[in-house]
């Protein structure tokens, strides 16, 4: 129950929501998706919701990782 007061807080006060989301995984987060999607149909359809899925964060690890090839290479 608390979370969810929360959750709701969390909507409530901010103008976006970001969660880290797995569509495979689904867990928790699905809930506070649902939360936000509820709130954008019936309050705020400006109220965004940004998520990062288990493929943006593999994307970014990479381009960390080349980053640090590059400037390994720099430095030799």
């Amino acid at each position: 129950m608390a979370i969810r007061r929360k959750n709701k807080f969390f909507v409530l006060h901010s103008d976006a929501y970001l969660i880290l989301y797995d569509e495979d995984q689904e867990g928790s987060p699905k809930y506070v998706k649902d939360l936000v999607n509820l709130y954008k149909d019936k309050h705020n359809d400006q109220y965004e919701l940004f998520t990062i899925d288990a493929y943006d964060l593999q994307v970014i690890a990479e381009e960390e990782q080349q980053k640090i090839w590059e400037q390994q290479a720099y430095e030799e």
